[in-house]
């Protein structure tokens, strides 16, 4: 990827750039975890930014290119989907010119929309993004819960789990980050899967959800260094 070059330029000649990486997505991109109801009565979250995988991106590369910390935005919303990316790339995104966007959604999707529409937003998310000359990697994301944890206990919460366990169970979920996959490579996008990952570790009889810190749908802070692992690996590549 071009990316890797403009570090390589930085480590050896410090008047060039630092590299611009963008991050968009939903909750899992901006640093969410644990889940409650706050006083408006609404379901909310608790953040840690300094936690959240595009700040382990950072500190990865940082740790290989000691002189190139690059410049990162974090564009990641609570509750997002491809079309809320698609509405507000140019705001959060596109006018910081980044070398490298990293898109990633599909859990809130997979809840409010088809699969074909999800695609359609998509195609419009990655063709602004290459007009605008970024280079984009798509990051699919974790599994969401198989069952019903015994860690949540307010019955709103487990109704949610309930909805979201039938949707990965069903292999609903599946159809939506294979739309995503499909998506991506009409538009020669690459792809970091982690959810292929997390669909091994099941496979292998990982308890996938005991890997989720809200028990429904958010990683827990140690299961986000692998997708910090993989998009390093793909960005060096």
């Amino acid at each position: 990827m071009n990316i890797k070059q403009k570090f390589i330029d930085r480590q050896n000649v410090l008047d060039n750039p630092l590299p611009v990486i963008a991050f968009i997505g939903d909750s899992v991109t901006q640093g969410c975890f644990e889940c409650f109801f706050n006083e408006q009565n609404q379901i909310d979250t608790v953040f840690r930014p300094h936690l959240a995988y595009s700040r382990l991106v950072a500190d990865k590369l940082t740790a290989i290119y000691d002189r190139v910390p690059p410049t990162i935005i974090n564009a990641g919303r609570s509750g997002d989907t491809a079309w809320g990316i698609f509405e507000r790339l140019g705001r959060d995104v596109l006018q910081f010119y980044p070398d490298l966007t990293i898109v990633s959604c599909g859990l809130n999707d997979c809840n409010c929309s088809t699969a074909e529409e999800y695609g359609n937003n998509l195609s419009k998310i990655f063709d602004q993004l290459k007009r605008a000359g970024s280079e984009v990697i798509f990051l699919t994301e974790n599994m969401m819960c198989t069952y019903v944890p015994d860690m949540l206990t307010d019955q709103r919460l487990i109704d949610i789990a309930k909805r979201s366990a039938e949707k990965q169970n069903s292999g609903e979920l599946d159809k939506f980050f294979d739309t995503a996959k499909a998506v991506a490579k009409k538009f020669g996008v690459r792809v970091c899967d982690c959810y292929s990952k997390w669909k091994e570790m099941a496979k292998d009889g990982v308890d996938t959800t005991a890997l989720l810190s809200n028990g429904i749908n958010h990683p827990t802070a140690e299961m986000l260094h692998l997708f910090a692992d993989e998009l390093v690996k793909i960005i060096l590549e």
